[in-house]
């Protein structure tokens, strides 16, 4: 029994050991080996490969309350591809062409291997929130200091933003109530679900993401990692518009800032004109 309390920075190891963040670049015999023998041009066994990778997976930890936290690799990507295919991107407008197409088919292709090997992965949530935070620091420390957009327009795009990001929140936090508690007493009824093989009430769906039998459930959505139900349709249709507004509203002050404005229906509405010198200013 694990009786002694652990530090924020340690934790116990695959091999039931306690261990600190500090070790994570100590020895592995598996690492050590795969390194020798491609050095000598053999093959490095499958075995010690799942090995290695796992020690890795497991060593991969940020300090917590009460332990080190262990986070998966998949979850990990984006912090690091984000600001990576972004610096790219912002070389020329080629190299932005590229990164798009790139990441527009890497996604695609990930969920099709993610939804069959890894269902429960955090991989496109994180990539959402790194999305959020990456856009809003090149706006207000890129963008803002053009002195060029009114503090009230900067002040209704974080309005967006927050009202949004309340939304969803709430769509995560309320997914968990369209699940079937097949403990509760359930009304007689036919219907029986497939996989679960319990009976559920009318328009029940069997999400084997989430593993459980959501009530009027739309979708599975990655970007949030929950189900799209009963409890949670109407506030995730409210927080998509309100993402796509600002989303919307915070790239035409970007390009109208950034870019050659021009005036639009009636001299009212300010649009971008003229981008052609954008690639010239790195920031």
């Amino acid at each position: 029994v694990r009786i002694s309390t652990l530090c924020c920075c340690e934790y116990w190891n695959i091999q039931q050991e306690r261990s600190h963040l500090l070790g994570c670049c100590c020895n592995c015999e598996d690492f050590d080996e795969s390194v020798e023998r491609i050095v000598v041009c053999e093959r490095v066994p499958f075995q010690r490969i799942s090995n290695v990778m796992a020690t890795f997976q497991d060593r991969l930890r940020i300090p917590w309350r009460g332990g080190a936290k262990q986070i998966s690799i998949d979850s990990a990507l984006p912090i690091f591809l984000q600001p990576l295919l972004a610096y790219i991107a912002a070389q020329s407008v080629w190299c932005t062409a590229v990164v798009s197409v790139f990441v527009l088919l890497s996604i695609m292709y990930l969920y099709s291997i993610f939804v069959r090997f890894l269902p429960r992965t955090k991989f496109f949530f994180v990539w959402t929130l790194t999305s959020t935070v990456l856009l809003l620091l090149v706006f207000e420390f890129n963008v803002v200091p053009f002195l060029e957009i009114m503090p009230h327009e900067n002040c209704v795009l974080i309005a967006l933003v927050i009202a949004s990001g309340i939304c969803l929140y709430k769509v995560r936090n309320k997914a968990e109530q369209s699940h079937v508690v097949h403990s509760e007493l359930i009304e007689e009824t036919e219907l029986v679900c497939a996989v679960c093989r319990r009976r559920v009430p009318p328009r029940t769906f069997h999400c084997r993401i989430c593993q459980a039998c959501i009530i009027k459930r739309d979708h599975h959505c990655v970007w949030l990692d929950c189900c799209i139900g009963e409890h949670n349709h109407q506030l995730f249709i409210l927080g998509v518009f309100l993402s796509a507004g600002a989303l919307i509203y915070g790239a035409i002050l970007t390009l109208t800032t950034v870019c050659h404005p021009s005036f639009y229906f009636m001299e009212m509405i300010l649009l971008p004109d003229d981008c052609s010198d954008v690639y010239h200013d790195f920031m």
